[in-house]
């Protein structure tokens, strides 16, 4: 009796453990649109005693197309790449697929609503960049030397292409330049033959199967031009005001110029004569427009400048402007207060009233040495590591830093170094003289502003800081 009822238990547990499995599909679940060639995650879970694996089927509009992927381990994830599935074939786009996913002798489940499958090709196709697209800019080619046609591809194109060159309306082909480069590859280097007519032409890029095509934009081929700029403004006689705008004008010809990818030009202004230590403005890599619009340092003096303007990185090929007038522009405005009732006084033109005895003072404006610092030791070799900040509405472009040496009961100091430099506010300052003794002194640092500010026709805004004593050893 107890064997009898032992087994009945057991068979009631089984029977009992497999009707309460289950599966529910969480993803896709309905309303998403899933594209053809890419990868999505289809997501369930289980309960109950499902075993180590499950099947995943596609259904189309309620019917059962086939097996995404059999025997899938249950782990409640698969990975899917749409393209194809077993016993069917390729997927094809359409708004009412579902997704299940089943045990043997388990009751499935199905997605809880239709999901799209939609086609995600791309047309082929071809986009000519070199001979220039750019509407602005006509290329201009010159017979013997050698230019990159380039080219831009989508979709699935075939793997070689061939290059053509037409007339100008597209309807002529003129000349088969080669066959079978890569498609890939993006590019090729054509040397132009001398043969050639003197015209404007296209440059067409097909596919190996003649299934896609582009055409550039009209461009020249000429004989070779001897490189030449010509600066148009400014010229002589034209006058600029410091810390304006201008449009700087010029024309450039010959090869070197004519292949936009690499066209590009310095602009430079000198004062007095056209010396590298006269040189008072310099921008590079400028695109070769024949138009630049520049400011004019507001820090430039009355006076005769020059404006040169040079191939980047090719400076021997230039030219120079004739003479032309740069005058002073109007002094900044400085933001004053007033001491009794600390008003700020708007538009005081510093140029207009000296300030002592005004009641007026101008705004905190300070240098603030960072490093070194006093009772500070340095190595001498290692030369003084100097780090200072601007406080306050601060122009200026420059400091002079200077290094006073000092007897150690002494109350005069010399000065042992004096240099100008940039105010970025860091400098190393190298401790050259291998002779001197250096621990035989003390020293003190000073950073001071070397361009700030005309106050009035007579005072300058002193902007400074000193550092206490510190030794530096040999």
């Amino acid at each position: 009796m107890k064997k009898i009822f032992l087994t009945m238990l057991v068979v009631a547990f089984f029977f009992g453990s497999v009707y309460s499995q289950s599966i529910t599909v969480l993803s896709p679940n309905g309303g998403e649109n899933l594209k053809i060639g890419q990868k999505y995650f289809i997501k369930w879970k289980s309960s109950g005693i499902i075993g180590s694996s499950v099947g995943i089927k596609l259904f189309f509009k309620g019917s059962g197309l086939g097996y995404i992927k059999q025997n899938v381990p249950n782990s409640g994830v698969y990975s899917w790449t749409i393209d194809s599935i077993i016993g069917y074939g390729k997927i094809k786009p359409g708004v009412k697929y579902q997704i299940q996913v089943k045990k043997s002798g388990v009751t499935g489940d199905l997605s809880n609503g239709f999901f799209t499958i939609s086609d995600n090709s791309v047309t082929p196709t071809i986009t000519v960049v070199n001979p220039s697209q750019n509407p602005g800019l006509k290329s201009v080619w010159n017979k013997k030397y050698r230019y990159q046609i380039m080219w831009l591809t989508k979709g699935n194109i075939y793997n070689t292409v061939k290059i053509r060159l037409y007339d100008k309306k597209g309807l002529t082909k003129v000349l088969g330049i080669t066959n079978g480069v890569s498609t890939s590859a993006g590019s090729y280097l054509w040397t132009i033959p001398n043969s050639i007519k003197n015209d404007d032409y296209r440059i067409r890029v097909v596919t190996t199967d003649n299934k896609a095509f582009a055409d550039s934009r009209v461009f020249t081929i000429t004989d070779y031009m001897k490189p030449s700029i010509k600066i148009l403004n400014p010229d002589q006689g034209t006058v600029w005001i410091a810390g304006n705008k201008y449009n700087v004008k010029w024309e450039a010809k010959g090869a070197i110029f004519t292949e936009s990818k690499n066209s590009k030009v310095t602009i430079e202004i000198f004062k007095d004569s056209v010396k590298d230590y006269n040189k008072v403005f310099d921008e590079s890599s400028i695109r070769n427009d024949g138009l630049k619009e520049i400011k004019v340092p507001d820090n430039l003096k009355t006076g005769i400048y020059y404006l040169r303007i040079s191939h980047f990185p090719f400076n021997h090929i230039n030219s120079i402007s004739k003479p032309f007038t740069i005058k002073m522009g109007k002094k900044p405005y400085l933001t004053l207060k007033n001491r009794l009732n600390n008003n700020v006084v708007p538009e005081a033109k510093s140029n207009l009233i000296p300030l002592r005895g005004k009641g007026f003072r101008i705004m905190n404006q300070k240098i603030e040495i960072i490093s070194p610092k006093e009772a500070d030791t340095i190595n001498s070799h290692q030369g003084i590591f100097i780090e200072w900040k601007n406080i306050g509405f601060n122009k200026f472009k420059n400091v002079q830093i200077t290094l006073e040496k000092f007897y150690f009961r002494g109350k005069n100091g010399t000065p042992l170094f004096v240099v100008n430099v940039p105010n970025t506010g860091k400098y190393r300052l190298i401790l050259s003289k291998k002779s001197f003794k250096y621990s035989n002194y003390r020293y003190r640092l000073n950073i001071k502003a070397v361009d700030s500010w005309e106050i009035s026709n007579n005072n300058n805004l002193n902007i400074s800081a000193t550092t206490g004593f510190f030794t530096i050893t040999d």
